[in-house]
């Protein structure tokens, strides 16, 4: 049975979880991915022993210098405050099979995407049913809100 070097292991580890944290963003996998990937250069490289101490102290290590270094310019990419979804805004939307309730988040699916959404405060709605139309009468972050069309 052929051996199969750690480095490659390290590679495989790091492309799943930097995958996975592509998938579910906010995790912090990227950067435990990018701590892999290192291993998997260093070892690869020849610049460290490839002894399992020594490989898991340099993903550990770049795990934490890559969010050092990482941590607040994404941050700052990811809120964006400026931004605003003017062209969702008066559009229509179709809620889940699930109600959507007043002060509680849910969901309606807009433009073929699922997005998190909340019934707007200034609807005077108590809850809006299943599969309902809706119009999006803002965005507050990452949240849509709604009122019944």
């Amino acid at each position: 049975m052929p051996q199969f070097d750690p480095q490659y292991y390290w590679a495989a580890a790091g492309i799943v979880l930097i995958l996975i944290e592509i998938g579910f963003f906010g995790f912090g996998f990227l950067f435990l991915g990018i701590g892999c990937l290192l291993s998997y250069i260093f070892i690869q490289f020849n610049l460290i022993e490839p002894n399992i101490v020594t490989q898991f102290a340099i993903c550990g290590i770049g795990t934490v210098l890559s969010w050092i270094l990482l941590w607040k310019p994404l941050k700052r990419i990811m809120k964006s405050e400026n931004k605003e979804y003017t062209n969702m805004v008066g559009k229509t939307a179709k809620t889940t099979k699930h109600t959507l309730h007043k002060n509680m988040d849910g969901e309606v699916i807009w433009s073929g995407v699922k997005m998190k959404a909340q019934i707007d405060p200034e609807a005077n709605l108590e809850s809006i049913p299943p599969n309902s139309d809706v119009k999006i009468t803002s965005v507050k972050g990452n949240t849509l809100l709604v009122t019944i069309k």
